[in-house]
C-alpha cells in the first residue's frame, strides 16, 4: 500500500515537471514567434473565408461556372457540326465529285454526250461547293458568337478579381 502511494506521489510529482517545462518551452522565443505567425495566418485566413463569401467572389464563381457551361456548349454544337458533315457524306462525296471530274475531263470528247455531263458534273461541284461554304459560314458564326458573347468580359472580370485578391493576401502574409 505504502508503495502504491509513493508511484502515485512520484508520478504526480514527474506531471508536474513535464507541465513546467512545457510551460518554460512555450516562453521560448521561437515557439512564440511561430505562435504569432500561426496567429497572423489564422487572422489572413478568416480574411480569405470572408472575402470568398463576400457577393463579388460568389458572382465570380458563378461567372466561372457559366464560362465552363457556355465554354461546353461550343465543344458540343461543334461536334454535334462535324457529325453532321460526316453523316450527309458532303467531303466523301467532294472527293467522289474531283475524282469523277477529273475522269470526265481526262477522257474529255467534244462529239456527244460528254460535253453534257462535264456541264453537268461541273453544276453538281458549284452546289457541293456552296453547300461547304454554307457549313463553314454557319461555323464561323458559332464560334463568332461565342466570342461576342459575355462569356470572355466575364472571364476577364474574374481573373481581375482573382489576382486582386491573391495580391492583398500576398500582403497580409508578409
Amino acid at each position: 500500500m505504502e508503495k502504491v502511494k509513493s508511484s502515485k506521489l512520484g508520478d504526480i510529482r514527474q506531471t508536474a515537471s513535464d507541465g513546467v517545462e512545457i510551460l518554460r518551452q512555450l516562453g521560448t522565443p521561437g515557439v512564440q514567434e511561430t505562435l504569432d505567425k500561426v496567429g497572423k495566418m489564422t487572422v489572413n485566413i478568416k480574411e480569405l473565408m470572408e472575402i470568398m463569401n463576400s457577393p463579388g467572389w460568389v458572382k465570380n464563381i458563378e461567372n466561372i461556372r457559366k464560362i465552363s457551361e457556355d465554354t461546353n456548349n461550343s465543344f458540343s454544337k461543334l461536334e454535334d457540326t462535324f457529325s453532321s458533315i460526316k453523316e450527309t457524306g458532303v467531303i466523301e462525296g467532294a472527293k467522289e465529285m474531283m475524282s469523277s471530274v477529273k475522269k470526265t475531263i481526262d477522257s474529255f470528247n467534244p462529239q456527244g454526250d460528254a460535253g453534257q455531263e462535264l456541264k453537268d458534273m461541273g453544276s453538281t461541284f458549284k452546289e457541293v461547293l456552296y453547300s461547304i461554304k454554307i457549313l463553314v459560314d454557319e461555323i464561323r458564326n458559332t464560334v463568332g458568337d461565342s466570342r461576342t458573347s459575355d462569356t470572355i468580359h466575364e472571364l476577364q472580370q474574374t481573373v481581375k478579381a482573382v489576382k486582386s485578391s491573391y495580391q492583398t493576401i500576398k500582403k497580409g502574409v508578409k
